[in-house]
């Protein structure tokens, strides 16, 4: 999370590029409280003889309001920590309770990133979030960059020294290029996202028919499940998985994009088998390379394995 934290760039109104976002840990203790991690209102001398009621945020709700890249440890310890978090990731808003004004809405900054970890079986602690937390959240691996990307680093931080004596735009017309330059800059080179979304019917049916199958494998009952059998509740994915699933797919490979379902799968010695069977759905869907709904989408015919 630290690594994401500086590796985030932004570009201010005048199109010049910054690089870092502020970063938070919070570490959740059994006896976390949502006041200490959120906030809570707190009553307050109005100077006039009464009192006032004062939104006081805590070191999450602080961070989430400002812009920052938040990592949550050990989610599992505190389930209401868990749930109260359901808010700011689904909807954008820090939720406190007030004796006096109800519920306190927060709005989230809209470039904070939350991240929750958690030691499956640690201490006695569940193997996963509850359903309804585990279904807004995508996992995914942050490896040690490689040498490009440190060198894509480096440049992006020499950028900020370059030419001073170049001149600024002068017209916003001239601003909102720049701008938009950037943009592009960003989007193609920093974080690789496709510039072209277009999913074919192929690649939609693929998609929609291998996440129903993930979804069929981890069943309704605990005597129908093949994955996550350990789990309190079904592990199956849903709606948002799969429209994430879709957007990495088409940005970084299906093949990579299909490891979002990897936390379908209970976390210990029965991993590897239960892990062979979702593969084994993908390849019926999209091929051993990944590329075989592409390939009906273009008409062509299937590569010989």
């Amino acid at each position: 999370m630290r690594q994401l934290a500086a590796s985030i760039q932004t570009v201010d109104a005048d199109g010049n590029l910054s690089q870092g976002l502020n970063y938070v840990e919070y570490n959740v203790l059994p006896d976390s409280t949502l006041e200490d991690a959120l906030g809570t209102v707190v009553l307050e001398a109005d100077g006039q003889g009464g009192t006032r009621s004062r939104v006081k945020l805590g070191k999450l709700g602080l961070a989430l309001a400002m812009g920052s890249v938040v990592c949550v440890n050990e989610i599992t310890r505190n389930e209401k920590l868990a749930t109260a978090l359901q808010s700011a990731l689904e909807d954008g808003e820090i939720i406190i309770a007030s004796p006096e004004a109800g519920m306190v809405r927060v709005p989230v900054h809209a470039a904070s990133i939350i991240g929750l970890t958690w030691n499956p079986g640690n201490e006695g602690d569940p193997d996963r979030p509850a359903a309804a937390p585990l279904s807004r959240i995508m996992p995914f691996a942050l490896p040690k960059a490689t040498a490009q990307e440190r060198q894509q680093r480096l440049g992006a931080f020499l950028h900020q020294f370059g030419d001073a004596s170049a001149a600024p735009p002068q017209s916003e017309q001239e601003r909102a290029a720049r701008r938009e330059q950037q943009r592009q800059l960003i989007v193609r080179r920093s974080y690789g996202i496709s510039a072209d979304l277009t999913v074919s019917e192929a690649e939609l049916e693929a998609a929609v028919n291998f996440v129903s199958d993930v979804e069929a494998l981890a069943g309704n009952g605990a005597m129908d499940r093949e994955i996550g059998r350990n789990s309190r509740t079904p592990t199956g994915p849903g709606d948002r998985q799969l429209r994430s699933f879709v957007v990495l797919g088409k940005t970084v490979g299906w093949g990579t994009a299909k490891e979002i379902f990897r936390i379908c799968c209970d976390q210990d010695d029965q991993f590897d088998t239960q892990w062979r069977l979702i593969e084994e759905r993908f390849e019926a869907h999209f091929g051993r390379d990944g590329q075989a709904a592409a390939r009906r989408a273009a008409g062509t015919a299937p590569q010989q394995s």
